[in-house]
């Protein structure tokens, strides 16, 4: 019997990386404010995984490269869940905290986003395969124009809403 998977969305990794590669406690590349460092391995699920082939998109442009893509991980359905339903709660969360949420069991960090949920992975063990996504330019292409047509329909709503 398989397990139950659900999949999540990393990008801007180049095509041979694997979960030996993830590092759930990794620093980001900037500094935050007050000399505070920040940490962790940022995923999307799949309603968004748009923002990780937009990430890997801007990743390729930034190191005047083609070859960063996305990575699928698909996790063990049974996941310990630290969730934060603020806006941005999870953006800043330092390597300390990070480790005192896996040390209290922790499988996955959800923390909520404009868009939706960004989740960080705290257990790789519950990662259950991991495949690799190039990025074409013409998906890339249509995929921005999908999301113009969204944002556009949801300002049609919002204006419908406020008459």
């Amino acid at each position: 019997m398989n397990k139950d998977t659900i999949n999540f969305y990393h990008g801007g990794v180049p095509s041979d990386f694997t979960k030996d590669d993830i590092d759930v406690f990794r620093l980001a590349t900037k500094q935050g404010k007050h000399n505070r460092n920040y940490a962790g391995f940022y995923m999307f699920e799949e309603e968004l995984k748009n923002k990780a082939y937009h990430y890997a998109e801007q990743t390729n442009l930034a190191n005047n490269t083609t070859d960063k893509g996305v990575i699928k991980i698909e996790l063990d359905s049974d996941l310990n869940i630290k969730t934060f339903d603020r806006l941005f709660e999870i953006d800043r969360l330092t390597q300390e905290q990070l480790l005192n949420y896996q040390n209290e069991g922790y499988d996955l960090i959800k923390g909520k986003s404009i868009e939706g949920y960004q989740y960080v992975l705290l257990n790789k063990d519950k990662i259950e395969n991991i495949s690799f996504e190039p990025i074409n330019r013409e998906q890339e292409h249509q995929r921005e124009l999908q999301d113009m047509l969204e944002d556009d329909q949801e300002l049609v709503n919002s204006i419908n809403k406020s008459r």
